[in-house]
């Protein structure tokens, strides 16, 4: 099963390049821009090291 920690080993390359990208939970979150947050959700699978990435859009305005 895919874990937080093997997510955080995935993406810890590209945080350390970019380091306004933002890590909470499951969620790899770009800085906001204009009242959009954007980012990408990582679906949790039953395989280890194999993770589904889905892009997100959504309005600052509504919640989570």
């Amino acid at each position: 099963m895919t874990t937080t920690a093997d997510i955080k080993r995935v993406t810890r390359l590209l945080r350390e390049q970019e380091p306004r990208l933002i890590y909470f939970k499951r969620m790899l979150i770009l800085p906001p821009v204009g009242h959009y947050l954007r980012g990408f959700y990582f679906n949790q699978t039953s395989t280890k090291d194999v993770f589904q990435p889905y892009y997100m859009v959504q309005p600052l305005y509504e919640p989570c």
